[in-house]
């Protein structure tokens, strides 16, 4: 017997509590209150008009704020020494303009090294126009010492054609080839020393483009 009242209890219960919820909205939407319409009215705006004229205007406007650089620059000097002065526009926020001293150092240091590099300069200078003129003497010494062993073999092959008819000695033959044999030594001897000075010219340049970066 209980059992049955439980199993109708559990059908019911669910079925009188929708009932409750549908009577609850009914009833609210029955008593929910009515909102009238609100009628817009146009609304007029009473303006004075005046003629259009053209004209400059100007605003005077105190604001206040701060200056920052558009970037950041790090200089340094290129040569060591005591700061002895310091441009009267040299700090922060002031306007520098081209060629404005910025700081002055000793020159006192750097003076007597750039002293020193041009003394250097003026004296590389000088024996690479002492080396460029002994070439110079070289060139012309090794031309002669060309054209006398031209002389030479014509020299030896005058004898050896008078040697074979006869008409010169063994001997006479001999010593025009010991000649024409030293003649080609001393060329060959110029030569060399050409080629030594031109390479002792070409490391004279470097070292006086290397100076001349000290004195610039």
């Amino acid at each position: 017997m209980n059992r049955i009242f439980v199993t109708c209890l559990k059908i019911l219960l669910p079925l009188v509590i929708l009932g409750l919820g549908a009577g609850g909205l009914m009833y609210l939407v029955m008593t929910k209150p009515v909102v009238e319409p609100e009628i817009v009215e146009e609304r007029v705006w009473i303006v004075a008009a005046m003629p259009a004229e053209v004209t400059d205007q100007s605003l005077n406007l105190e604001l206040f704020g701060s200056l920052v650089a558009a970037r950041d620059v790090e200089l340094r000097s290129l040569v060591g020494g005591e700061v002895i002065e310091v441009g009267e526009n040299f700090r922060e926020g002031s306007i520098l303009e081209k060629g404005a001293l910025l700081v002055a150092v000793d020159p006192f240091e750097f003076q007597a090294r750039l002293d020193e590099n041009q003394a250097g300069l003026l004296e590389a200078k000088s024996r690479l126009k002492e080396l460029i003129a002994t070439e110079k003497s070289e060139q012309t010494a090794l031309s002669r010492d060309r054209e006398v062993l031209e002389r030479e073999v014509r020299n030896v092959e005058r004898s050896e054609s008078l040697s074979k008819r006869g008409n010169i000695s063994t001997k006479a033959l001999d010593d025009a080839r010991s000649t024409l044999s030293r003649q080609r030594q001393t060329v060959e001897l110029r030569e060399a020393q050409l080629d030594i000075l031109k390479a002792r010219i070409g490391q004279q340049k470097a070292v006086i483009e290397r100076l001349g970066v000290g004195v610039r």
